[in-house]
């Protein structure tokens, strides 16, 4: 079975954004220190709600 095109780009989006979220993360924890994590992920967990609206 041959992966279709949506769900190829779904993933790769999913990669996508979890890069970013990463970065983001790293970046905030190298500019403020440790940030709490909870709220955190409770924003990259609405963000790929937004984004695929789950």
């Amino acid at each position: 079975m041959t992966p279709d095109c949506a769900s190829t780009t779904t993933s790769t989006a999913l990669s996508l954004i979890a890069c970013l979220i990463i970065l983001t993360q790293f970046h905030r924890y190298l500019s403020f220190g440790p940030v709490s994590h909870s709220s955190a992920q409770e924003q990259a967990a609405s963000t790929l709600r937004r984004t695929f609206r789950i």
